[in-house]
């Protein structure tokens, strides 16, 4: 039987930023790496006295400003010696690194100035940038969102972010919405330009770095009510994607009551079919019913027809599970009504399959037959090499209920045979 599954409801507006911009290293190349504050009398090595510690500061920061990259790295590395939980230190030594070339140690630095201070966006900036020229886009884009997160007033973060988006996979699908945001003077918001990188990381496939992305989004928040509910949205279907259903659901129903507070009805219907079938997968039908009771009626409410048919295929999913039967299959027929009412012939075929399968539960082997037979006519029709796979493993499992093995043996049979063609039934 096909399985529900959960939308979401997306915003986007955000786009071009011309590829050949550098990545900033530091807030200006003509300044001073900050200065770090001096070490307690007694800390760290006793080798360095006050004034030779500052003296290597100062040393190292003039090697940056002529360029002696290498320099600049033993002097900090010195002081560190001296001081070894200073932030800025590392932070200025992982500018020195990147500088070299060697971008795994100046991640590594900028990793341990952020552990320092984790309320420092500097650190958070310079582990961007080092992820950046490692080409590990994603978790670039996850570390410059939790440094604004710290400062949202950050312009270096902002367009380091900006900046890496434009560099990574994202960049197609932002560019065409770059000229919307500067018409509607948004993108300087902080929280607009987090919100969009987010969502468009879990379109491309990058849910861990899309729930670090929107929750720091979250953290800088926003006045929209609408705008936050579409990043409960998002967030919901980031952690469904990632297996923590309880998280998801959490924001599910926080994206509900969003919703509801709007008196947005197509939302709050979509809500409630996310809601549904996160429960069903928890086993929990009580609610599972009741979400999906409440997306039907919204969605006649709202006279929208393919929502409808999404909440009866569900409803009869959890009918079966919970053995009701003759409520099933009412309504995986009036799903088969609506499908050739719209003339939609796979979702048709689809839920003949199910009202099949609801058969074969009660027994009734005659009928069941003949709805996987007439899903199978239909997936030949569409030349439909999945479907017609799906429909030959269901009449397998009608024949082999009905203990009639040859039959079954032959269907299932089929079965293989369009896997070897590199189909196979979901």
């Amino acid at each position: 039987m096909e399985k529900p599954r959960t939308r979401r409801e997306k915003f986007s507006f955000f786009g071009s930023r011309s590829t050949n911009r550098s990545i900033h290293t530091s807030s200006s190349s003509s300044s001073s790496p900050p200065v770090p504050s001096v070490p307690a009398s007694g800390s760290g090595s006793a080798s360095l006295s006050k004034a030779e510690f500052l003296e290597r500061v100062r040393r190292s920061n003039q090697a940056c400003q002529q360029g002696d990259f290498g320099l600049a790295v033993r002097l900090y590395s010195e002081a560190l010696n001296a001081d070894p939980q200073n932030c800025i230190l590392y932070s200025n030594r992982s500018a020195a690194y990147l500088r070299l070339g060697q971008y795994g140690t100046a991640l590594d630095d900028a990793v341990k100035a952020r552990l320092i201070n984790p309320k420092w966006p500097k650190a958070y900036f310079r582990q961007g940038v080092a992820l950046q020229y490692l080409g590990r886009h994603a978790d670039a884009l996850a570390a410059f969102a939790s440094g604004l997160a710290q400062d949202p007033k950050s312009l270096q973060l902002l367009v380091g972010m900006v900046e890496a988006a434009m560099k990574s996979p994202l960049r197609d699908s932002l560019e065409s919405t770059y000229q919307q945001l500067q018409k509607m003077k948004l993108d300087k918001s902080p929280f607009v330009v987090v919100s969009v990188i987010g969502q468009e990381l879990l379109t491309h496939g990058f849910p861990g770095a899309s729930v670090v992305v929107l929750e720091a989004g979250l953290k800088i928040g926003t006045c929209s009510l609408k705008l936050r509910g579409s990043v409960f949205s998002a967030l919901s279907s980031a952690y469904w994607s990632l297996g923590n259903v309880e998280k998801s659901v959490a924001y599910m129903q926080q994206d509900l009551e969003v919703t509801k507070a709007l008196g947005d009805q197509a939302g709050e219907c979509r809500a409630h079919g996310n809601l549904g079938s996160a429960f069903f997968s928890k086993s929990n039908y009580r609610e599972a019913l009741a979400n999906h009771r409440n997306q039907l009626v919204l969605a006649m409410k709202l006279k929208d027809r393919e929502a409808a048919s999404g909440a009866l295929s569900s409803l009869g999913h959890v009918y079966t599970a919970i053995g009701d039967y003759p409520n099933a299959l009412a309504s995986h027929k009036q799903c088969v009504l609506l499908a050739q009412q719209d003339r939609c012939r796979l979702t048709e075929a689809r839920q003949l399959g199910n009202m099949g399968a609801v058969y074969t539960a009660l027994g009734d082997f005659s009928n069941a037959v003949e709805c996987h037979e007439q899903h199978l006519d239909i997936a030949k029709s569409l030349e439909d090499r999945r479907e017609e796979a799906r429909a030959y493993s269901n009449l397998g499992s009608a024949f082999h209920s009905e203990r009639d093995f040859d039959k079954a043996v032959s269907y299932h049979t089929r079965v293989l045979e369009l896997d070897r063609l590199g189909t196979r039934p979901d």
